[in-house]
């Protein structure tokens, strides 16, 4: 059984499938090997037309996804610049692409071309949880009764960079790019295309980028080029770049959409159609739209509906001066009312000038160009593709998702750190300054699933350092908004300052919630600043730039070393053993360091044992300091 179990595992091209010597793909074969090593590294050295395989092989419902949703690839893919050609035809109630599921995976250099008829699915990836894709084309047409789109099919917590598509993309939440995203960041990406849904009275979101986003999804230097029109029959959201957003406030900045017509029954936008009352943020975005065109009067906007005051200024978002807004059945189109959500109008000769563009926060050196006066603007890095010359990817920016905290000269911010579903673990706020502080002040921004521990009475569980402090009291008053954020302001008691480097200024309790998903989260302090004093003895504020800070949050259960599901004292047994020296087979060290102090010690297998007993593991690991 072992043997065969092995065999079945085996790679039979060159590599041995790590990040230094992926494997190979030179063939057909060699591809659809893939799903035996979901975990593995892998590189395409050939261009693949899989046409005849599949007709030998598949010729009903063509190729079948590699992963499962039990089983998702969690590997690495570098296209290494060459094309895949297949197709799909199948409507069995799994998300269907090149990829079926993906999960903490990288997809990258990749070019497909096809068509994909299915339940749900993406021209590359049906489904993508915590997956980078970088630099890949998509050209062809995704045809489905659901989510739809050229790269993705719904994907959460998911990063797209550099991704470009031609063609057609159909389904009830289709988009140009994906056709949902979750708390996912899109950026430098743009599709050429048509975008529709099926016919019928149904619930649909169509976006020229995505049909869908949802809680806080940032969409940015993005550009479509083509039509998104829906039946008439269509009640949600049609936008030349988000169809609908719901579930926290996304933002949509410095993008274009260039459309002959974008077509809803209702909540309809150049840039957005629908919104949640939580609102959207709109900066810099440019709706080129000839037609705006809707049947039921509800929110139509030229740049997007309802955003909590957040849109920007009418200087911000700009619209095509001559687009007609017109309501199904009536004999004259609307008048538009210039600002806010409808934009700053422009004629198209001023819609044709780098200058306009460049007033209004664009990179046309490095992000955009433009022939001027003759066109308007394009991505830099898809014009190739999307002029239809050769399917060729190009080289992404790198990208830094945390804050350089080393180029900044004073700063509020958080270290990277690693934590475990359903646990608290320690969050040290820090400061570094080259100025003596008389005061500190933040909000705290926690991603969904993680909140501060409070007492029975609502109090904070925090403890401070003062150490490199003249003053040994600190008064600390804070608040919680209504949106999930907490407000900090840390006094010393007494005139006297934190002089020097402070480093650790409050250390607060964090409880990450047991439903919330592994992944990488970002921690936001935003609204920092600083009360200084100067040599006359004058207090101002120094206003600090806002940090990001990346959290690790792991599956694993802290304690559960043999991975069985339970923390009981077999697992103290391994950890003792370990802790001595001797080799585990099976041990997972990610698991047993349950105290976080990056050691496998006795005082790890004590906390395994209190655990088995019955006792709250949360309660023997945190420190809790009790409020000054």
């Amino acid at each position: 059984m072992l043997c065969s179990l092995l065999s079945f595992a085996q790679f039979s091209g060159a590599g041995n499938g790590t990040a230094e010597d992926p494997y190979q793909i030179t063939n057909a074969v060699e591809l659809y090997q893939l799903r035996n090593n979901l975990t593995s590294s892998f590189i395409l050295m050939n261009d693949l037309d899989l046409t005849d395989w599949l007709a030998e092989n598949s010729p009903e419902t063509g190729w079948g996804a590699v992963g499962t949703d039990a089983q998702p690839f969690q590997g690495v893919f570098d296209g290494n610049g060459k094309t895949i050609k297949y197709f799909i035809n199948h409507s069995s109630k799994v998300y269907a692409g090149l990829f079926g599921y993906t999960s903490y995976a990288t997809i990258k250099n990749l070019n497909v071309e096809g068509d994909v008829i299915a339940s749900s699915g993406g021209g590359i990836i049906g489904n993508a949880s915590r997956t980078v894709i970088i630099n890949c084309t998509f050209r062809g047409n995704v045809q489905t009764a659901g989510y739809s789109g050229g790269i993705v099919g719904d994907g959460n917590y998911t990063n797209i960079e550099t991704c470009f598509v031609n063609g057609r993309i159909s389904g009830i939440t289709a988009g140009g790019i994906i056709g949902n995203i979750a708390q996912g960041d899109i950026t430098k990406c743009g599709a050429k295309a048509e975008i529709t849904n099926p016919t019928g009275n149904i619930s649909s979101y169509l976006g020229g980028i995505a049909g869908r986003a949802d809680y806080s999804s940032y969409i940015t230097k993005c550009y479509f080029n083509g039509t998104v029109v829906s039946t008439e029959e269509n009640r949600d959201g049609v936008g030349g770049i988000i169809g609908y957003t719901t579930n926290g406030k996304s933002s949509v900045g410095q993008c274009i959409v260039i459309s002959p017509m974008l077509k809803g029954d209702k909540n309809v936008g150049g840039i957005v159609g629908g919104v949640s009352s939580k609102g959207c943020n709109y900066s810099s975005n440019v709706a080129i739209v000839d037609s705006l065109v809707y049947k039921t009067n509800n929110q139509v906007y030229r740049i997007g509906a309802y955003s909590g005051g957040n849109d920007g200024t009418s200087t911000e978002n700009l619209a095509l001066q001559s687009m007609v807004v017109y309501q199904i059945g009536k004999t004259q189109q609307d008048v538009v009312d210039e600002g806010g959500n409808n934009g700053m109008s422009l004629g198209k000769s001023m819609l044709k000038l780098s200058s306009t563009y460049s007033t209004h926060g664009f990179d046309m050196t490095e992000d955009w160009d433009i022939d001027d006066g003759n066109g308007y603007p394009y991505l830099r890095c898809a014009k190739v593709f999307m002029d239809g010359i050769q399917n060729e990817p190009v080289t992404p920016d790198n990208h830094e998702e945390d804050t350089d905290i080393l180029s900044m000269d004073n700063a509020l911010y958080l270290e990277k750190a690693e934590v475990f579903t359903g646990n608290m673990f320690e969050m040290p706020i820090l400061l570094k300054n080259n100025v003596d502080v008389a005061g500190v002040s933040l909000t705290l921004e926690l991603p969904e699933g993680m909140t501060l521990v409070k007492d029975k009475d609502g109090d904070l569980f925090y403890s401070l350092n003062d150490s490199r402090a003249r003053s040994s009291k600190f008064s600390v008053y804070w608040a919680e908004d209504k949106d999930g954020s907490y407000g900090f302001r840390i006094m010393p008691t007494s005139t006297t300052m934190v002089s020097g480097v402070a480093g650790t200024i409050i250390t607060l309790m964090v409880d990450v919630t047991e439903e919330m998903e592994a992944g990488e989260y970002q921690v936001v302090l935003k609204q920092n600043s600083l009360t200084v004093k100067d040599s006359e003895g004058v207090l101002s504020t120094l206003k600090l730039e806002d940090t990001r800070t990346t959290l690790m949050v792991l599956d694993v259960t802290p304690g559960d070393a043999n991975g069985d599901g339970n923390v009981d004292l077999t697992d103290a047994i391994m950890i003792v053993y370990s802790s001595l020296g001797v080799v585990q087979p099976g041990l997972i060290e990610k698991a047993v360091d349950v105290n976080g102090d990056s050691e496998i010690d006795l005082t790890d297998a004590i906390i395994v044992v209190y655990k088995s007993l019955g006792v709250n593991m949360n309660q023997v690991k945190a420190r809790v300091v009790e409020p000054e």
